[in-house]
């Protein structure tokens, strides 16, 4: 009668309800829990019976497998008796015709429940591992017949696991929901689930990641596995995707103003807009348009264009046109620059992409009527290639609370040079190729539930026979070391990192905190430009509040040398539509 006590209890849910009643009722007897925390495990105040019920089911649950509640008027009384513990686990042997493919899975741990005193959370818990073990070996069905036996005079139980796996389930097939026919297309080839893979939790939610990461759809719901009649074939299984169409283009937009650099210099105004359109021909095509406005005449226009999933693999097609025009300076005439690259990626291992590209640059500087060929650029060209890996797994682009962003590329350009011979011959050396080394990596811990901590570590460096001011890095401001002018420096060599600690106030507002620092270092060059290098360091506060324009961004920041009345302010919108 035990045994059969014992397994139709384990069946029974623990009543979880954490109801006021109770007050009118007495437990005494109880030494193992306070009375107050007795009461709180009942939900009826007017029946004493039903009460006294869910007093055993609770012992029982606990361990107290010899507890005895009775009922005397409102009075419950309660003898507890000892408390069981586990004893021996063990796990059946599973069939010859199952024993290959189940080797990938670990033998049971029959020394994880032994000892420890009874309880039934501890045994769901063992269970809900054991069968996860088998989930992530594709046997999500799989069941655990559970055969206990109890020992009364060592207080022991002793327990039998039987588990039947059932058939190994493989993918056949992918439903989509919520979305076009060319979408559903999209969904399929980003799933990136092979003919007849094993089902696993694990498989499941990186389908959902990916195509999460994808940014089409409001929502994408966790994969869930179906049956269905193939016909000859029998049963097979399927997975059911179902997503939600979202805003799938944004709207990002900064504004910031600098105090000017020297006493009685005014201030000026920078800016920042880039408009993408995620699916503007169906199926993931992208077109993208960006403008930049640094300050002191400079802007920078780009616009691209990518192509998701080509032949259904997971491989995607980018280019980019993008032209850059600085004004004149004292030692320099102005220059425009134009750029147009061409990539081809192959993502792997869910986060992986290695990339490979073609790159066109020029540079076409303005003449100078005086003949000064220090003041003017090398009008030129170059053609060259680039190759580069990146990674990315955060938790989302916008607000991450986990994750790593990693990339870095290495190009090799060859220059070809149009400039005059009077201002070409004296300046060109035997090498007039570039080499360019480039490194990001951004990463983000959760600390607590509400405060995230956020860092970064960048860097690059330009090489080759001839290094033109052109050539040069920018550096400072918002990109990389806050709190100085936005391309106040400009560098051969460049590194620089930060630190932010975030109190997230909801999913995607934050108010935090930052400290960056870097260095950077530029040789002379033909134009005048002077050998240098320095450490930089920038601090301030910064935000993001979900409004319903979007999210809206603020932020304040300072170098070392700044004084509050000539810090960097900046304000930004990022929007989806």
């Amino acid at each position: 009668m035990r045994l059969l006590g014992l397994l139709l209890l384990l069946l029974l849910p623990v009543a979880d309800a954490r109801g006021q009643g109770g007050d009118s009722l007495v437990i005494v007897g109880a030494t193992s829990y306070p009375a107050e925390q007795l009461r709180g495990k009942l939900t009826t105040t007017t029946n004493p019976d039903s009460a006294a019920t869910e007093l055993r089911q609770f012992y029982f649950q606990e361990g107290f497998l010899d507890a005895d509640v009775r009922r005397e008027g409102t009075t419950l009384v309660v003898q507890e008796g000892g408390a069981y513990r586990f004893g021996t686990v063990t796990e059946l042997a599973f069939p010859d015709s199952v024993v290959r493919a189940l080797a990938a899975i670990p033998p049971l741990d029959s020394l994880v429940l032994r000892g420890q005193r009874y309880r039934s959370v501890l045994l769901e818990e063992f269970l809900r591992r054991r069968l996860a073990e088998f989930a992530e070996q594709g046997y999500p069905l799989a069941v655990a017949e559970l055969h206990p036996t109890v020992q009364s005079g060592t207080a022991t139980i002793n327990l039998q696991l039987q588990v039947r796996t059932g058939d190994q389930v493989r993918i056949s097939k992918i439903d989509v929901v919520g979305c076009s026919a060319d979408a559903a297309a999209l969904v399929r080839a980003a799933a990136r689930v092979q003919p007849d893979q094993p089902f696993t939790p694990a498989a499941a939610q990186s389908v959902r990641e990916r195509l999460t990461r994808l940014r089409l759809f409001s929502e994408v719901a966790e994969p869930q596995l179906f049956r269905y009649d193939s016909g000859g074939a029998g049963n097979r299984y399927g997975l059911l995707v179902r997503v939600a169409p979202g805003n799938a283009n944004s709207f990002d937009g900064i504004i910031g103003y600098q105090p000017g650099s020297v006493p009685g210099e005014s201030g000026a105004f920078t800016g920042y807009l880039s408009v993408t359109l995620r699916d503007l021909f169906g199926a993931g095509r992208r077109l993208t348009a960006r403008a930049q406005f640094p300050g002191k005449g400079a802007q920078e226009l780009a616009v691209g264009y990518s192509e998701l999933y080509i032949f259904r693999l997971p491989l995607n097609f980018q280019f980019e046109y993008r032209q850059t025009q600085e004004a004149a300076t004292a030692s320099l005439t102005s220059y425009v620059q134009r750029f147009f690259t061409a990539d081809l990626s192959y993502e792997f291992a869910d986060a992986w992409r290695f990339r490979v590209g073609g790159d066109y640059e020029a540079t076409i500087p303005t003449p100078d009527s005086t003949g000064d060929c220090f003041r003017q650029l090398l009008n030129s060209t170059l053609l060259g290639s680039t190759v580069g890996i990146e990674f990315d797994n955060r938790s989302n682009p916008y607000s991450p609370r986990s994750g790593v962003r990693y990339s870095s590329s290495y190009q090799f350009a060859g220059r070809s040079i149009a400039s005059s011979v009077a201002c070409a011959d004296s300046t060109l050396g035997t090498d007039a190729s570039r080499q360019k080394i480039e490194i990001d990596l951004e990463a983000y811990w959760p600390i607590t539930r509400t405060i995230v901590a956020a860092a970064g570590l960048h860097g690059g460096q330009v090489t080759g026979g001839m290094v033109d001011e052109s050539d040069l890095y920018f550096m400072g401001g918002q990109s990389t070391v806050r709190g100085y002018y936005e391309r106040q420096f400009r560098a051969a060599q460049r590194a620089w990192g930060g630190v932010e600690l975030r109190l997230l106030l909801s999913e995607f507002s934050y108010v935090g905190a930052f400290v960056d620092g870097g260095w950077y270092q530029r040789p002379a060059t033909r134009t005048g430009g002077v050998a240098a290098s320095d450490w930089l360091a920038g601090y301030g506060v910064a935000g993001q509040i979900e409004t319903p324009l979007g999210l809206a961004r603020i932020g304040f920041a300072l170098s070392r040398d700044d004084t509050p009345e000539t810090g960097k302010v900046f304000v930004g919108l990022v929007n989806q539509f």
